[in-house]
């Protein structure tokens, strides 16, 4: 926590004010952590987190109960744990994240996202190393030597991708695995089983993203399952003006996610529950609006 961004640690202790443990795990390569990191989801980072699930409701400030929630990357890690099927998560909160990696990220109809591939890969390498203005924990100095022999193995997301042609090709870093095999639409029939509620945010300028957020609303149909778009880009921090001008959000996301778990993970009736499933912001005309499914009905 000490080498966390000040905005980080603010949002932590806003879940601790309100009753919550935050569990932040670096996976499987990645980090001060262990192993290899060949690709973005692969299975056995998904089993690690039934790992990490099972390990908290082991300790004793836990009453059992988890919500799984994050934005983008974090998102997907969300919705690949509830397909797990383990009775810890009782809901989940992906936002601002994909649910067909292959249409919403790295071949967005039918052509390799490779721009923002590359961007995103240079991303990953320096948060591994700790220059992205999060530090590393640091790791003991006599088992230093294999946790760096280890991630030399780890996969380049770039190349993986340029090299993928179609959603089936197998990664080359792990031959037995394609660009569905780590993918949260493939895991339909898990979700919808699971009985979870999702709460699926996005914006209309977070690029096919907003597509990813619609497409889980629409396939997931377990009970109080929501969606909401905003004006905004990746991350929702700022409003987009198609007219000028990019001013801080005043949507307090972190209070809406606090909101959305009080009242399944502590039962709270806080009105969350009879809302509209479905809001979303109109451009131009400024107003949130509300609807019962999506796309919303046509008015007259």
């Amino acid at each position: 926590i000490d080498g966390q961004p000040h905005e980080a640690l603010q949002v932590m202790r806003r879940y601790v004010g309100n009753g919550y443990a935050h569990v932040i795990v670096d996976v499987r390569g990645t980090g001060a952590s262990f192993g290899r990191w060949a690709v973005s989801r692969s299975p056995q980072e998904v089993q690690d987190f039934d790992t990490v699930l099972d390990w908290i409701q082991e300790q004793d400030w836990s009453d059992g109960q988890v919500g799984v929630l994050g934005g983008s990357y974090e998102g997907g890690t969300a919705d690949l744990a509830s397909a797990l099927g383990n009775d810890a998560i009782v809901a989940a909160m992906p936002t601002f994240s994909s649910f067909d990696v292959f249409a919403d990220v790295t071949s967005v109809n039918g052509v390799r996202n490779s721009g923002f591939m590359k961007r995103w890969s240079q991303t990953i390498l320096a948060l591994d190393l700790g220059m992205a203005g999060y530090s590393v924990l640091p790791v003991d100095p006599e088992l230093l030597p294999a946790a760096i022999a280890a991630h030399e193995y780890n996969g380049d997301m770039y190349k993986t991708v340029m090299d993928m042609h179609f959603r089936d090709d197998f990664v080359a870093a792990l031959p037995t695995v394609s660009s569905d095999d780590t993918s949260p639409h493939t895991k339909m029939d898990a979700l919808n089983a699971s009985g979870i509620p999702f709460y699926g945010l996005t914006g209309w300028f977070d690029s096919s993203f907003t597509e990813g957020s619609i497409k889980r609303f629409l396939s997931v149909k377990t009970p109080g399952s929501k969606l909401t778009i905003g004006p905004w880009h990746h991350g929702g921090q700022r409003n987009v003006m198609p007219l000028g001008g990019n001013p801080e959000s005043s949507f307090d996301l972190v209070g809406e996610y606090i909101r959305y778990f009080d009242a399944h993970l502590k039962g709270m009736e806080n009105g969350i529950e009879t809302e509209a499933p479905v809001h979303y912001y109109t451009m131009m005309e400024n107003v949130w609006k509300s609807s019962d499914v999506w796309p919303p009905e046509s008015e007259t």
